[in-house]
């Protein structure tokens, strides 16, 4: 079952503005603590370093891809983002993955 998805512009914003920012290797999260019932989670890829819009959707598409298999496990009291921070050669699945995995495990208050 998928989760609902962060996708106002104010969500982010309020996710940016009150949240914390961690990373490791490739990936980041940008947390913030949600009341309500369950948890919005969206990604982001910067435009600045990534001009062009096929690069971001295959870099969106597979930071989701890895996300998936971990909603499940997640606290329903977070809103979460996840950045992609890498280069062209970073954009591999399993890096990606691991990386994602790895940085949720450091953050032990965020999976049940």
């Amino acid at each position: 079952m998928k989760k609902k998805h962060t996708y106002t512009l104010r969500s982010f914003q309020k996710v940016y503005r009150e949240g914390h920012f961690f990373s490791y290797g490739v990936c980041g999260i940008q947390l913030c603590n949600n009341s309500q019932k369950g948890f919005h989670w969206g990604v982001a890829v910067s435009s600045k370093k990534w001009r062009r819009a096929h690069e971001r959707n295959r870099i969106k598409r597979i930071l989701r891809e890895a996300v998936y298999p971990l909603l499940p496990f997640i606290r329903p009291t977070y809103d979460i983002i996840f950045v992609f921070r890498g280069n062209k050669e970073d954009i591999v699945f399993d890096k990606v993955k691991k990386d994602i995995e790895t940085l949720l495990n450091q953050r032990k208050n965020i999976f049940l």
